[in-house]
């Protein structure tokens, strides 16, 4: 039998990007999946849309919440698939197929984590870059891909819960202590989803969001200088960002990160999105 699949949405006060969610979820050809949504005590009309898809989500609950990563505890804790994947709402897979594309072989025993490429949408103008994973020996750097391309062990999720001190970068603090200690990570060249840029780990929050990664990296490379200078640039060169995102006109901000990193009208991945 194939391995089992959690997808696991958290959400607040989001009503009609999770709508979008769920629909891309359910579309999943793959049949050996469970899903779980865990609503931030919305007051939107969640809970009435949750209810209208009774016959397609197998757990939900809406409830106060410490935050994000609290909320991803929580679902993580009510799995029970051989692998859990996070699927922000607003987030969609790349296709109905992402499932059993990733899951047609069976994944060898000793990997913890297994991750794909993935698709970033920058504001209401569709514009797509398509961004494959990085290599593992760069992981110091950040992740590979975005938490929504990662699928990871429920065995593994429940001896490391996200640490809730880290407000941004929990996601990157627990799979990059997971590498540290001898865990084992693989990647299949599928792009698993389309990522909404809008998110927590960005824009007011980028300087936050490195300043954590940095955190996580001193904690197993702080004697190392090569590391101090790199976040100590990346972290000036994000203030600046940041400051530009704050003066620059939205319109013009995303017509630059068209010309420089992404397609609009690309043939290829994008011919294959649903």
């Amino acid at each position: 039998m194939p391995d089992k699949v959690t997808i696991i949405t958290v959400t607040r006060n989001d009503v009609e990007n999770l709508r979008n969610t769920i629909d891309s979820v359910l579309a999943q050809t793959y049949e050996n999946r469970e899903y779980i949504v865990i609503d931030g005590g919305s007051t939107d009309g969640t809970c009435e849309l949750l209810r209208g898809y009774d016959h397609g989500i197998d757990v939900w609950l809406s409830e106060p919440d410490e935050g994000i990563f609290h909320a991803m505890n929580k679902g993580a804790e009510r799995a029970t698939g051989d692998w859990v994947l996070f699927l922000n709402s607003g987030d969609l897979f790349f296709n109905n197929r992402v499932l059993s594309d990733c899951f047609s072989e069976t994944i060898p025993a000793n990997i913890d984590a297994v991750y794909g490429n993935t698709v970033y949408s920058y504001g209401k103008e569709g514009y797509r870059e398509f961004r494959k994973a990085g290599e593992l020996c760069h992981f110091w750097k950040g992740l590979m891909t975005c938490h929504q391309s990662f699928f990871v062990r429920r065995k593994v999720l429940e001896r490391r819960k996200f640490d809730l001190r880290y407000k941004v970068a929990a996601d990157f603090h627990s799979l990059y202590s997971l590498y540290m200690n001898g865990g084992l990570f693989l990647h299949i060249p599928v792009y698993v989803s389309l990522v909404d840029t809008t998110g927590i780990s960005n824009n007011e929050k980028m300087v936050r969001s490195v300043r954590e990664h940095w955190r996580v990296i001193n904690q197993y490379h702080g004697n190392k200088l090569y590391y101090q200078v790199y976040y100590l640039l990346r972290f000036l060169w994000t203030v600046a960002l940041w400051g530009a995102k704050r003066i620059i006109p939205g319109i013009i901000y995303i017509q630059v990160i068209r010309l420089l990193r992404c397609e609009k009208d690309r043939k290829g991945p994008m011919d294959d999105f649903r």
